[in-house]
């Protein structure tokens, strides 16, 4: 018996209409999938034949799903934005991804819950070959580590920081003033 064909892990979004009979692709070969269109032909497959019962049902649960996802998206806790929380046992490492930068993907709001001391890893997506120094600014802290290696990830280590608000802004400053802003920051509290 020949193998049927998976031309898509997920339920097709098709529109039937009531009374109306569609014959359902079983062998994975249409090109007019989920129907069939005679690509079986030569193999064990037949088209499974489906009577539509009921138009209104589809289109009932469409209007449900966006009634409840509009509901959702106009709650007030939506549209605030917060910031990462950092030093809670609940989420250790903290990781800062680029998508979720403010700024132009320069920076983001970081909330320290209390007093520690961090780790605080910068990721980059392509290998740094020049020499320069890692930034960090968060008011009152400017933190500057050197590097002089080529390197796709740096650590500042052991770095105490206050309970506090802080707007979390680093970069990679090479010595041709070319400026390079981290893929992702992880900040893991090691005390």
């Amino acid at each position: 018996m020949s193998e049927p064909l998976s031309p898509q892990n997920e339920p097709y979004a098709v529109e039937v209409e009531e009374g109306k009979t569609y014959y359902w692709c079983s062998c994975g070969r249409s090109k007019n999938q989920p129907f069939c269109d005679g690509s079986h032909e030569g193999t064990d497959f037949q088209p499974t034949a489906f009577t539509a019962e009921n138009t209104e049902t589809a289109n009932a649960l469409k209007t449900e799903i966006d009634d409840w996802y509009n509901e959702i998206i106009s709650e007030e806790n939506n549209n605030k934005i917060y910031p990462a929380f950092v030093g809670t046992s609940y989420e250790n490492p903290v990781l800062l991804n680029r998508n979720d930068a403010k700024g132009g993907q320069k920076y983001w709001d970081v909330k320290v819950v209390e007093d520690g001391i961090f780790d605080i890893q910068f990721h980059f997506q392509e290998e740094i070959e020049e020499p320069g120094e890692m930034h960090l600014q968060m008011y009152p802290y400017n933190l500057v580590q050197k590097n002089t290696k080529p390197m796709k990830e740096l650590t500042i280590e052991g770095q105490k920081l206050k309970k506090g608000d802080y707007r979390f802004e680093p970069y990679y400053q090479t010595g041709t003033r070319k400026f390079i802003v981290p893929f992702y920051v992880s900040i893991r509290r090691i005390d």
